[in-house]
């Protein structure tokens, strides 16, 4: 299945265990990744590192780091001060993502799957600027949004540049399904159990990466991977069919059931099932490697 990432990884870790779980997963064709919000390169250079530790080349870009509408909420990539002990693209041109996703889409119509899984300020410009390009996604899947509980919440993806989730919301493209808090917030590991699962040596950058993470979290939420696992393995969440909306300037995000809706959102997901499939890709990149 191809798909193209847009993702921010050096803030939160769930962008990098995304990253490394698709590297692992063995019906992903991954096209390429992009980088968005503030220091895409240094978070271009972030996706490098843990490519190269695990031994796969993969086109990577730097994005979009100014939101279409508001000030930047998320202006540096902590993380990135593991840079210097791991191997890694240094040099990456700046702003490359949104041709880079054009181009590719435009290569492989009706074939991609657009996962996005940070802000959502290129994927808002793709559409703004090449409003051809949305109807030849095959799908777009997004951690994002929060649709069944306190409607007053702003999910940070969506907070982070809300009038580009509204482009995305109302552009043609086939279907959305979107991933929120809703599913994301139901399990979590503490560090040990973290620590444990990314003990390959393979997966020595996001290790590094998430020690960083736990110095200002207690829990690490997979919020990032339970979309793009749903990608994969359709059993893991379960979604309802309707329509999705976007509140500005706000950024809390809406859900209205409707059987001919075109967007989807989750609602439950199957905890057991998400801990074997992780467990599984990352079995996989440490035998690769």
């Amino acid at each position: 299945m191809k798909v193209l990432l847009d993702t921010d990884p050096g803030s939160d870790i769930d962008d990098a265990l995304a990253m490394a779980y698709l590297l692992g997963e063995p019906e992903c064709e991954l096209l390429g990744v992009t980088t968005v919000t503030g220091e895409p390169e240094q978070r271009a250079r972030l996706i490098s590192a843990i490519c190269r530790a695990t031994k796969r080349e993969v086109p990577i870009h730097a994005g979009l780091e100014t939101p279409l509408a508001i000030e930047q909420k998320q202006p540096k990539a902590p993380q990135a001060r593991v840079l210097p002990d791991w191997p890694h693209q240094e040099e990456f041109a700046s702003h490359t993502a949104v041709k880079f996703l054009r181009d590719t889409i435009h290569a492989h119509p009706h074939e991609i799957t657009l996962l996005t899984i940070g802000p959502l300020t290129n994927i808002g410009t793709l559409f703004r600027d090449h409003p051809e390009t949305a109807p030849l996604v095959k799908s777009v899947v997004m951690m994002g949004g929060a649709f069944f509980g306190n409607p007053e919440i702003a999910e940070w993806n969506i907070l982070c540049d809300p009038e580009a989730a509204a482009i995305l919301f109302n552009a043609p493209v086939k279907t959305i399904h979107a991933a929120g808090l809703d599913v994301t917030l139901s399990f979590y590991s503490e560090r040990e159990e973290a620590f444990q699962i990314l003990s390959d040596p393979a997966l020595g950058p996001v290790k590094d990466m998430s020690k960083e993470f736990f110095e200002r979290s207690q829990k690490l939420y997979y919020h990032d991977i339970v979309a793009a696992a749903s990608i994969f393995h359709p059993d893991l969440c379960k979604f309802e069919r309707g329509n999705l909306h976007v509140r500005l300037p706000g950024g809390q995000t809406e859900f209205m059931p409707y059987a001919e809706g075109k967007h989807y959102a989750a609602h439950s997901v199957d905890k057991d099932l998400f801990f074997k499939v992780l467990r599984a890709s990352y079995a996989r990149l440490a035998k690769h490697k």
